[in-house]
């Protein structure tokens, strides 16, 4: 876990879902979505949420963040009846969903950047680490750079590599996300993975995952 999530005090736990809405249910989707939010802000240690709709040429997937005070918090929420119901219902406007748990200090800024998460092949979770800590040093020599941050799956509940990659502003986001160098990590690194996903953000809700992060993964998943 992150250096962050390591010191004393108490540790908040947030959730990025990136649901892939189907084709003309976005109405009914909105509706399910604001009936599962308001399921959730009732259950202990609901900080805030956030739905942040599609952007045309960035993500094509709905992005959905809760925040808990505590991973056992959010953890009840995530295993609760209740949700577990309503999940059910979602099966006619949902093509995917896939969630992807973090944890950390968080303090509120504006910021841009990057959730990922890799499903990295078993027997190669070593050399994911090692190209992992190379393609930090490679972002964090690129203007805006502020921090990154890598969380390992959490057993039961998900099985990717999160990734989270911070920048000031979304053109040196995009600067990093375009460059040669990174094109060339990925490429010499994509037999370790089987899967990878990616969702952009920009605004307040990246705050959350703190700032002071050690910079451990900066992203796997080809521009």
């Amino acid at each position: 876990m992150s250096k962050a999530a390591t010191d004393t005090g108490p540790v908040s736990a947030t959730v990025v879902l990136v649901q892939r809405v189907r084709p003309g249910r976005e109405n009914e989707y909105l509706r399910w979505q604001a009936e599962i939010n308001d399921e959730c802000r009732t259950f202990p240690g609901f900080e805030a949420d956030e739905v942040i709709p599609p952007l045309p040429g960035i993500q094509d997937d709905y992005v959905v963040i809760y925040r808990f005070d505590s991973f056992p918090h959010l953890d009840a929420w995530l295993r609760s009846d209740a949700r577990q119901a309503l999940l059910a219902r979602s099966q006619d406007v949902l093509d995917e969903s896939q969630q992807q748990i973090v944890a950390g200090r968080g303090t509120a800024q504006h910021v841009s950047g990057m959730v990922v998460a890799t499903r990295v092949k078993p027997g190669h979770e070593r050399e994911y680490r090692a190209w992992q800590q190379r393609i930090d040093a490679e972002a964090a020599r690129f203007p805006g750079f502020l921090s990154n941050e890598m969380f390992p799956p959490v057993p039961g509940l998900q099985n990717e590599w999160v990734v989270l990659v911070r920048f000031d502003s979304p053109e040196r986001l995009q600067n990093w996300l375009l460059s040669d160098v990174r094109k060339l990590l990925i490429d010499e690194a994509a037999r370790l993975w089987d899967e990878a996903r990616v969702a952009s953000f920009s605004g307040a809700f990246p705050g959350w995952f703190g700032a002071g992060s050690t910079k451990s993964g900066s992203g796997a998943l080809p521009p």
